[in-house]
């Protein structure tokens, strides 16, 4: 959608995309939606309300972009 949008072939868009940001636009969101759910489990919000509100389909699903991003799951980063 955001190709057609920007009037620019889709594998076109995802390589001009990398090639600024050093990531994918799938990569840069799973990174944003991984900060957002740090901030939220943070704030004190219970892991499966923080992976829903970040944009997760589930809280496994966020437990392994953590491990990916960050190095550690939500629960050991939440317990230091």
């Amino acid at each position: 959608a955001l190709a057609a949008e920007a009037g620019l072939h889709p594998s076109y868009l995802v390589r001009s995309f990398a090639r600024a940001t050093g990531m994918t636009p799938h990569a840069h969101v799973m990174q944003c939606r991984v900060r957002r759910a740090r901030d939220l489990l943070a704030a004190g919000q219970p892991a499966a309300q923080a992976a829903a509100e970040a944009g997760f389909c589930d809280q496994p699903h966020m437990i392994r972009w953590f491990r990916r991003h960050l190095g550690v799951t939500p629960g050991a980063l939440i317990r230091h």
